[in-house]
């Protein structure tokens, strides 16, 4: 059985499930009649309902599953997230269209993306606008693709298909991208503190641009009380607005914690693809002690170690 997503709405589902509420018999024809006088489509969205395992027929009559008696008396939008609950929770028809679907996203910086080719616009354009409809899938201009709210995908359980060289090449590339674009813009932030003194700007450095091993990507100044210039050591972060993780080499953390005060994390929320205003940034001075040691705030997970040879 193939679904026609281009013949459901979430106001169509809606409709039928108020009816079946409220329907005083639940006799096919009495249910068909009172919905028909609201909206249209009644055995394309009866069907929807069916698989999704809200309803079934014995004979003539429809019978609502116990779950759809949870939503009487409750308003639009309680009941749209009990629908939405039940399509991504639970194991139905629909699962397999939604699986086939998820696997076109890819995970970059805490949100689920999508940019199709042509082809691919086309063959998912039933179930993209269903979910767009539905509240649960946005299109992204500024990327020209579309993101995923992050907490459904993780509920909908299904089995991931395989993360092919080149599917890992392009979201490398795309954090790259990313991470570079957020040391410019903190680079262009620090100087602007300084923009009426041209000799501290001078001096201003997008260090990671001419020493990936430094440890930090950009050097920079901060006025004390005495009001002397003080070196700042800053290791720029893009990071996802979701949880905040992000990723400190051993290289980086052994800086921070010889530099202390005087190293910065400069963690910069990624949404949707985009880097976030300053006035959102978080930074962080001597993150060593504040972030490193500090395990009561923040959780450390180790995800790559090396091994040494030394006794042959």
């Amino acid at each position: 059985m193939i679904i026609n997503f281009e013949k459901i709405s979430w106001q169509q589902i809606l409709t039928l499930i108020r009816v079946i509420n409220s329907c005083p018999s639940l006799n096919l024809k009495t249910v068909t009649r009172w919905y028909n006088s609201e909206s249209t489509n009644f055995e394309d969205t009866l069907k929807f309902l069916k698989n999704i395992r809200v309803v079934k027929l014995k004979g003539d009559k429809i019978i609502p599953r116990e779950a759809l008696n949870h939503t009487i008396g409750l308003n639009n939008e309680s009941i749209k997230q009990f629908f939405i609950d039940t399509l991504f929770r639970k194991r139905n028809y629909l699962s397999k269209y939604l699986a086939a679907f998820f696997d076109n996203f890819e995970l970059i910086n805490g949100y689920y993306k999508f940019v199709p080719t042509t082809k691919e616009r086309l063959k998912y354009s039933g179930i993209r606008n269903f979910l767009i409809d539905l509240g649960v899938l946005k299109f992204e201009s500024q990327f020209n693709g579309y993101s995923l709210k992050p907490e459904l995908i993780g509920s909908f359980s299904y089995k991931k298909k395989a993360l092919t060289y080149h599917q890992l090449e392009r979201r490398l590339r795309l954090e790259k991208e990313l991470g570079y674009t957020a040391e410019v813009q903190v680079y262009l932030y620090e100087k602007s503190k300084f923009k009426n003194n041209s000799d501290i700007q001078k001096k201003i450095k997008h260090i990671s641009l001419e020493n990936v091993l430094a440890g930090y990507d950009i050097s920079s100044f901060e006025i004390l009380k005495d009001k002397k210039p003080n070196p700042k050591y800053i290791e720029v972060k893009a990071v996802s607005d979701n949880d905040w993780k992000f990723y400190w080499s051993k290289n980086e953390i052994s800086q921070a914690k010889q530099l202390g005060k005087n190293y910065y994390l400069y963690l910069i929320p990624v949404k949707n693809g985009e880097i976030s205003k300053s006035s959102a940034w978080c930074q962080i001075s001597d993150p060593y002690g504040e972030i490193f040691l500090n395990k009561q705030k923040w959780e450390q997970t180790v995800e790559i170690v090396s091994f040494v040879l030394t006794n042959l």
